[in-house]
């Protein structure tokens, strides 16, 4: 149970395909339930905005903690004109590279 809401609910860090698989299939479902519903459908608006804060704080935030970017990318993230973008550029940013960690594997190893 505990491997299941941590795979629905990430917290420490999400890996590139992970993460595209994760944009694809949320954002896919806001257009389809809007494409079956309706645009002027409250009850799917809710069900949108359930969504888009989901993406924001499970998909997203993950994908920038382990890019080593703040948190404030998670609240950009809920403006549409911003998730475009940080989608995108959250898809091929690297991770954080821990020089910290690195040099102490480095001094134990020699």
């Amino acid at each position: 149970m505990k491997s299941l809401l941590r795979f629905i609910f990430p917290w420490r860090s999400l890996g590139r395909l992970d993460y595209t698989v994760r944009i694809l299939v949320c954002t896919s479902s806001v257009v389809l339930l809007y494409y079956w519903r309706g645009l002027d459908d409250p009850a799917c608006d809710v069900a949108m905005l359930i969504m888009w804060h989901y993406i924001a704080f499970f998909v997203i935030w993950p994908r920038a903690r382990q890019c080593g970017l703040p948190f404030i990318t998670a609240i950009l993230a809920l403006v549409p004109l911003f998730y475009i973008f940080l989608s995108v550029a959250s898809m091929f940013r690297p991770p954080k590279y821990d020089f910290e960690h690195a040099s102490k594997q480095g001094a134990v190893q020699t």
